[in-house]
């Protein structure tokens, strides 16, 4: 066994020997190409493959190449390997695959398609260069070890060929080798077939270079399988490309990597698969158009963040986005996300894209995002979702659109929570001022806004929505002219305002208010408003209050107040006024208080209260009208600021009801009537101010009071009475009223303590008859005496008259109402017609109810008409109206029908019919009122329209 091994040995090394002695730098024409062995092939020198020509090289047998070096292989001439057979480049070993480029590109198709999957990837990468059209000839299973290295090396020509399936067999790893260079010689369908694996290694550049319809053909998987660096990088101009399963492909950190530029380049289409999850992960939004928004599924923006939404911009043909947001998919934003929008976006939507909002998304919505909507926009909103607009918002509605607010509904705006009306600017106060708004939301509208109420908007609100006004509030309301807010305030709505709140009434706004407007005025809403403004009120408001009302009056109210303002004012409110706030009253303002004869509805402790000065108001009409109670506290200072002639108009009741400590001090008491002395009780007979007492005040005492009043008088107050009146008594005393023999007893130096004693006993044996008419007027003396006198005519004179008939109409005219007012109807009734016509208008206002009970149908007719002839119609009626308009219900309530048979029916029946219908309504029905006969009475004549009724 040695030997054989030794013996094959030496045979080896001697064929070797022999062979290369035979071979040794032999001439290249010398070898036998054809003939050449595997061993031998492997011998020969390198540089014999760089001289052998391409019919050398075809002629080596196949089998012999599996002896090439890799040395020889690099040496091939590149010219001579177009020799190459199939059969031949198959024999060659995988380690000695290194021939050049100028070798591969002279490869035939055949070859190529010959090449083994081991010895390919054994080509140096450069020799890849030399690889041409021949490329697609390369069976495909034989790149499967291709690398990187070699596939960058490929020319563009070797790219354009390769093959859909060659492309599936390269390694993932391999694709990092393509360059954009040639990756952009690919044939179109060859992208169809790369994998996500092989496409996300490939560089940059060569995504970049990407067009619309290679990313059109990459399948979902590849387009899937870019990485995050790759899709970042995509061009925009492939955009176009994407389709909608692609994108739906894309993972989250894919999507979140799409630039704003590709986005805005996209298909619309593409967006129409996108769900909730995809939109919430795409950051790119600032790209997206109003195609493309049209197209994402409603059900998508549930996903929507905040972020996205303030992307939202306007595209590159300068149309925004939002433009293309429909109510359906708005409606399915999270309320958490509508914080984003912005806006401009509010303002490009369309006006029904809100019709689905909620209050939640109204209410997260940003301010000066609410300055985006316009007034077709507020229309489609949801009634309810009002109620998620707050005053942030409302503050900015109208910041770019001042009428965005006109567009809400009525029925929205009722649903809005209190808080955000104080948003409301003033343009909005058309849509705040609303029949149903509440006293909560009032309560929020600023002052501003409160200006712009007029009278017609204040008019339609509810009236319990004015128990939310505040003081500021109502203060802030104007009156302007006869369009502002003051003119159309009613009673119901000033009913419900919080007394806290009347403080804001002012003075302006008072004046221009309706009359009825404070028919309802609770006494403590009164208290509550400043003086100034309660003291605006004119008489036909003050006199449409209830009684209660006047409860509340202050005394600076009253005190600010014009006179006038009070002419109506009714017994019954002026009683409720509290008795220490009458010390507000000035003398004017009682002088109006009897023009309604309220006067009478004065308490003591009004009296009581009253300033001293205020008292020189009242008249002598007024006196009457006051109740006795009502002296019972009055004040000395007050009884000496009564003028002279009131005084007689005091009863005997109203006198005895006075305090005794203020009765002792009323210098005046002399002008009260004789009857009321007579009727005077002892205390204050006794409390008298003897000093001032006249004569026939004596006498009047004299014939009444008994002899414990003597017996008063004799020390403490006989002995103040002067001398020259007891003389006056001696002189002025007819027979019968005193003692004659006293009066003859009584010396003429009567001083001192005679005096008094005199006195004591002539009124302790007094006569019990008596008279205060010095001189009776009878019919010559009437006749005689000048008419200036009846100015002077007082109260108890009247019965001096025996003879009414004879009064002149001159004198009738100069009797003044003090006097008038002691009338007995027979008196006044027996004055002529003509005297009739001649009585004053003030005369008819206080006489007795009885004169109109008794007046004939011919006597009403003479006080009816005027006594100047030749009046227009328009003076005629006056003189009817004013005379009429003067009387009290009372009076006229006591005026039968048939009373008014004489009376011109066009201007006289017609005025009182009138008069009677409004100033008293709630006197019964007037009787049928027969026509005036033709027979008319004596010294009448039927006046024409424009003439007055003369009487002779």
């Amino acid at each position: 066994m040695v030997s054989f091994r030794y013996f094959n040995s030496v045979l080896a090394l001697c064929l070797v020997f022999s062979v290369s002695t035979a071979y040794s730098q032999p001439p290249t024409g010398a070898i036998d190409w054809s003939s050449l062995t595997k061993d031998q092939l492997s011998l020969l020198e390198p540089s014999a493959f760089h001289q052998i020509t391409e019919t050398e090289l075809a002629a080596v047998p196949p089998q012999a190449w599996s002896g090439l070096t890799p040395e020889q292989a690099q040496a091939v001439d590149g010219v001579a390997c177009g020799g190459f057979s199939a059969s031949q480049i198959q024999q060659v070993a995988p380690p000695s695959f290194q021939f050049p480029a100028s070798c591969v590109s002279r490869w035939t198709d055949a070859v190529a398609g010959a090449i083994s999957s081991t010895q390919l990837p054994a080509l140096p990468p450069l020799s890849f260069e030399g690889f041409s059209t021949s490329w697609k000839n390369i069976t495909p299973s034989s790149l499967q070890s291709v690398g990187s290295e070699q596939l960058a090396a490929l020319s563009t020509v070797a790219c354009e060929h390769i093959t859909s399936s060659q492309i599936g067999f390269l390694s993932a790893a391999a694709f990092s080798g393509f360059s954009d260079k040639c990756a952009s010689h690919f044939k179109p369908e060859l992208w169809a077939f790369i994998s996500g694996r092989q496409i996300s290694n490939m560089q940059i550049s060569v995504i970049e270079s990407l067009t619309p319809q290679i990313v059109a053909s990459l399948q979902i998987d590849a387009f899937s399988g870019l990485t995050v660096d790759q899709i970042k990088a995509l061009p925009p101009s492939s955009a176009s490309g994407m389709s909608g399963p692609q994108l739906v492909a894309l993972s989250s950190e894919r999507l979140e990597a799409l630039t704003v530029e590709f986005v805005a380049r996209t298909d619309p289409a593409v967006w129409r698969n996108l769900n909730a999850d995809r939109l919430s992960h795409l950051n790119s939004t600032a790209g997206l158009t109003r195609q493309m928004i049209q197209q994402i599924p409603a059900s998508a923006f549930r996903g929507v963040r905040a972020e996205q939404l303030g992307d939202l911009a306007v595209d590159r043909f300068g149309v925004h986005a939002c433009k293309g947001l429909s109510r359906a998919q708005i409606g399915q934003i999270p309320a958490s996300s509508m914080t984003g929008i912005r806006d401009a976006c509010i303002t490009a939507t369309n006006y029904t894209s809100w019709a689905n909002v909620s209050a939640p998304q109204l209410e997260a919505l940003s301010p000066q995002a609410c300055a985006g909507f316009r007034w077709f926009h507020m229309g489609n909103i949801p009634y309810a979702s009002y109620s998620g607009f707050t005053a942030g918002c409302l503050q900015f509605l109208t910041s770019q659109d001042r009428r965005a607010c006109q567009g809400m509904m009525e029925e929205g705006v009722s649903f809005i929570k209190p808080p955000a009306f104080a948003g409301f600017q003033p343009e909005c106060a058309v849509v705040v001022f609303i029949p149903s708004l509440t006293a909560q939301q009032i309560s929020y509208v600023t002052l501003e806004t409160m200006r712009e109420l007029n009278n017609y908007t204040i008019a339609s609100l509810n009236p319990q929505t004015f128990s939310g006004v505040s003081a500021e509030q109502i203060s802030s309301i104007q009156c302007g002219n006869q369009f502002g807010a003051c003119h159309g305030i009613s009673a119901a709505q000033v009913s419900h305002i919080r007394t806290g709140s009347m403080i804001g009434f002012t003075g302006a706004c008072v004046r221009c208010s309706p009359m009825a407007a404070w028919v309802d005025l609770t006494a403590e809403q009164l208290a509550g408003m400043a003086p100034s403004a309660c003291a605006a009120f004119s008489s036909m408001q003050r006199v449409q209050m209830s009684a209660p009302t006047f409860g509340g009056y202050r005394n600076e109210c009253i005190s600010l107040s014009e006179p006038e303002s009070w002419l109506r004012v009714q017994p019954a409110q002026l009683a409720k006024i509290p008795a220490p706030e009458f010390v507000g009253f000035t003398a004017i303002h009682i002088d109006y208080l009897k023009w309604s004869r309220a006067e009478s509805g004065l308490s003591a402790d009004a009296m009581r209260y009253l300033r001293p000065s205020a008292c020189g108001g009242f008249s002598g009409n007024m006196i009457g009208n006051i109740k006795a109670a009502s002296f019972s506290k009055i004040t000395a200072d007050c009884l000496n600021y009564f003028r002279n002639g009131t005084i007689p108009y005091f009863s005997a009741d109203q006198v005895n009801a006075i305090p005794l400590d203020a009765f002792v001090s009323w210098h005046d008491v002399i002008y009260l009537r004789p009857d009321v002395f007579e009727s005077m009780d002892v205390e204050h007979v006794r409390h008298l101010y003897v000093p001032t007492l006249s004569v026939n005040v004596l006498m009047a005492l004299i014939n009444n009071y008994t002899k414990d009043v003597v017996d008063y008088w004799t020390e403490p107050v006989l002995r103040n009475t002067s001398v020259s009146i007891i003389k006056q008594i001696k002189h002025s005393v007819s027979a019968g009223q005193l003692d004659n023999a006293l009066i003859d007893d009584l010396p003429s130096d009567v001083e001192g303590a005679k005096a008094s004693t005199w006195l004591k006993w002539a009124l302790i044996r007094k006569s019990n008859t008596s008279s205060l008419c010095t001189v009776q007027y009878t019919t010559e003396l009437v006749l005689e005496t000048p008419e200036s006198t009846f100015y002077g005519l007082q109260p108890w004179k009247l019965p001096c008259i025996t003879d009414w008939s004879a009064v002149s109409p001159r004198q009738a005219y100069r009797i003044l109402p003090d006097a008038a007012i002691a009338f007995e109807p027979a008196q006044f009734l027996s004055l002529s017609n003509a005297s009739l016509m001649a009585i004053r208008t003030e005369v008819w206002a206080v006489l007795p109810l009885g004169v109109f009970r008794q007046i004939s149908a011919e006597q009403l007719r003479a006080a009816l008409t005027p006594r100047t002839g030749n009046l227009t119609e328009a003076a005629y009626n006056s003189h009817t109206f004013v005379l009429l308009n003067s009387l009290s219900c009372e009076q006229i309530g006591q005026i039968r029908s048939d009373q008014l048979i004489w009376l011109d029916l066009n201007t006289q029946l017609k005025q009182f019919r009138s008069i009677r219908a409004t100033k008293c309504p709630d006197l019964p029905p007037l009787g049928l009122v027969s026509s005036v006969p033709a027979i008319l009475p004596p010294g009448y004549s039927q006046p024409a329209t424009s003439t007055g009724l003369w009487i002779g």
